[in-house]
Parts: C-alpha cells; sequence; structure tokens
C-alpha cells in the first residue's frame, strides 16, 4: 500500500529529545500518530492501516517531544522516502538536509497524561492537597474557584493508569522591571504509590514547556526546604541549580482587641 501525501503537508518528527534542528538522514512523516509513537523511542512499532483511522502498537516508554518541521519543505529535494522501510511506501521520509523544527507538544510517557486542571477537577485536588499539606486547608468550592479566576496560577493535574497521581502549581510572577515572568513552582505533590517512576520529572518537564510557549517565560524557579533532600534532588535532575539568597517571611493576623 502506499500512502498519501500532500505535497504542501505538514511534516511530522517524534523525539525523547528537545530539539531545534533536525538534521541530515533523520525521519519525517505526514502522519502525526506515527510521529508521536517514535517520541516513546519503541524499538518495536505496528499497526494495521495507515492515517488516523489506524491504531499504532508499540513498546516505547519514554516521554517525547511532538514537533513540526517550520519551513518549506520540497519532496524529492529536501525529503525522500525511506528507502529501507518496513511500514506502507511514504509512510515516513529521511531528509536530505538540516531542517528548523516548532515544537508542538510534550508526550508523557504511555499510560501517563499531564494536562492544565480545569475547574471540574477540583474533588479530586482537593482529596490530593489532603494527602500533601493536610486536612482543612481549604474546600472543594475554594478549589475550583480558584481554578476558574486566579489568572496569576496554573494548575497541573497528573495522571497515571487513569488515576489522578499528583500535581503541580506554577505562578506567573510579573513586574515592570522585566520583559517576561518568571514562572514559579509554588507547589508539587505525587501520591505515594506513583513515586520514584518519573512522575513528578515530567509534570517539570511539562509545565517549562507549557509557560514558555502560554506566558513567553525563560527564567524558572522554585523553592524548597533546606532539609528536604530528596526534592533537592529531584530540582538538580531536572537542571536547577540553587542560588545564594535568603527567604524572609511575615505573618500579620488580625489582634482582637
Amino acid at each position: 500500500m502506499s500512502a498519501p501525501i500532500d505535497p504542501a503537508g505538514i511534516w511530522y518528527h517524534g523525539s525523547p529529545l528537545e530539539l531545534s534542528e533536525l538534521r541530515t538522514g533523520s525521519t519525517v512523516t505526514q502522519w502525526r500518530a506515527l510521529a508521536e509513537a517514535f517520541s516513546h523511542k519503541p524499538t518495536c512499532l505496528g499497526y494495521e492501516t495507515y492515517g488516523d483511522g489506524g491504531s499504532i502498537i508499540h513498546n516505547g516508554t519514554a516521554p517525547g517531544w511532538l514537533y513540526v518541521v517550520d519551513e518549506p519543505v520540497a519532496l524529492d529535494a529536501d525529503v525522500y522516502p525511506h528507502p529501507r522501510t518496513t511500514m506502507d511506501e511514504n509512510a515516513e521520509f529521511l531528509t536530505r538536509r538540516p531542517l528548523k523544527l516548532r515544537r508542538v507538544a510534550g508526550l508523557p510517557k504511555p499510560g501517563w497524561r499531564i494536562r492544565p486542571a480545569r475547574p471540574e477537577d477540583a474533588p479530586q485536588l482537593f482529596l490530593l492537597n489532603q494527602r500533601f499539606n493536610g486536612p482543612s486547608l481549604t474546600t472543594v468550592e475554594a478549589v475550583a474557584r480558584s481554578l476558574g479566576e486566579n489568572s496569576q496560577e496554573t494548575a497541573f493535574l497528573g495522571e497515571a493508569e487513569g488515576q489522578p497521581a499528583g500535581f503541580l502549581c506554577v505562578q506567573a510572577l510579573r513586574s515592570f522591571c522585566y520583559e517576561r515572568p518568571t514562572a514559579q513552582v509554588t507547589e508539587l505533590f505525587v501520591r505515594e504509590e506513583f513515586r520514584r517512576q518519573g512522575l513528578a520529572l515530567e509534570m517539570l518537564r511539562f509545565r517549562e514547556a507549557y509557560c514558555r510557549d502560554a506566558w513567553g517565560a525563560e527564567e524558572f524557579s522554585l523553592l524548597t526546604g533546606k532539609d528536604n533532600l530528596p526534592a533537592q534532588s529531584l530540582y538538580r535532575k531536572a537542571g536547577y541549580t540553587p542560588e545564594d539568597e535568603l527567604l524572609f517571611a511575615k505573618s500579620i493576623q488580625e489582634v482582637s482587641p
């Protein structure tokens, strides 16, 4: 079978790496789902029917990125059919020269889902927050209201095996002193049974891509306890480095006359 090709169509590339340019000899395809599957770095992949109506089965487990080629592509001159493909003709192509890429989506590990939280997620987030911060700090109604009205904060819900597994909150710190906002993580929690699987790292990764694309943020920060060594290890693994600053805090409570 020969897959249909649109000379003016979109070309996709999937990879577990963060890229801005695709090197010569890399694979591209016009089947988005195939590129998404390749982003998880499978060693075995198969499908029955080419195209949006066909399902892809693979054994990839890595989180990945979906890209589109961000410049004009000419058939034969810039890309050509993979000469040793085991798929349908025209399912995958190779590049003849370096091509600019634009990231369009972060793709969590198969079985995971990370997305911005919505007001209807309030009951799940309320229960997760009780595990994290303890009871009686807020209500389901207050969580739903914040998710719908608080434009300064975005919360992300992490799901694993179809269950709510954790959450992350990020604040946009804006000032007239700086052209772009700083994105600061204020809360990060993963349920005990889903820890040490990479979900927290993946939520940080997803949050960075979201804030960069949605807010134009280029600086990312967070706070953690000086004795919280597991959290410090996670943040270093995510590429964060400690800075020589002090946090001062003050609580103002109403005093009864």
